[in-house]
């Protein structure tokens, strides 16, 4: 397809209201998965951030967190969402993330994501960071292949998984405000149902409450 002058620039809080469509067709791809937070909750967290942001550089600070806006005459039709990342464990450097990278579908492939990513190094450069993180869902091979075209290379897997399943699978004893309210003896069945293992044909005793 033809390339698109398109207008990159740095979005404040205020612009976030003109931006819901766009930050709504992010999360609902297929690449988004099914534990996508709702679109009003991402944007307070945008809302947050970039607020934050606008006080650090009033106070003379370099942001730690920038929303690169694609612009087509006048309209956002691609955004980055820019996060610093200090230096870790497995992270000896200071980087930036871009968390998400998206242009709506009717502006792709001419040129935009790669001028998103341009704009994400000269961020990286402008903070002091050596190095460009990017968060790829495993289910895009488009969004992968496009990553890998320009050098990114894989390396970590992060897995999730929600607190109250892992309770289940691996017999986390409650916090202390679900626990105060029962007797000894309705916390001790509460801790034989979670730790104990389910034998075919053995039913469990069951708290009270």
């Amino acid at each position: 397809m033809a390339r698109v002058s398109a207008v990159m620039s740095y979005a404040t809080a205020a612009d976030l209201d003109t931006m819901l469509v766009l930050v709504t067709d992010s999360l609902t791809t297929p690449t988004a998965g099914s534990s996508s937070p709702h679109p009003p909750e991402v944007i307070t967290r945008m809302r947050e951030r970039l607020e934050a942001a606008q006080i650090d550089i009033a106070a003379g600070r370099k942001p730690s967190y920038r929303l690169v806006v694609a612009s087509v005459d006048g309209i956002a039709v691609g955004f980055a969402s820019l996060s610093v990342l200090e230096e870790g464990l497995l992270a000896p450097a200071r980087a930036v993330l871009v968390d998400v990278v998206h242009v709506d579908s009717e502006h792709r492939k001419m040129g935009i994501g790669k001028s998103l990513i341009r704009r994400s190094i000269m961020y990286a450069e402008e903070i002091g960071a050596t190095d460009l993180t990017v968060n790829a869902p495993v289910t895009s091979r488009e969004a992968n292949r496009f990553f890998a075209r320009y050098g990114f290379a894989p390396l970590i897997t992060r897995r999730s998984a929600s607190v109250s399943s892992l309770r289940r699978r691996i017999g986390v004893e409650p916090v202390l405000g679900e626990a105060v309210s029962r007797t000894p003896e309705e916390r001790s069945k509460r801790r034989l149902a979670v730790l104990s293992p389910r034998l075919p044909g053995r039913r469990l005793p069951r708290s009270s409450v």
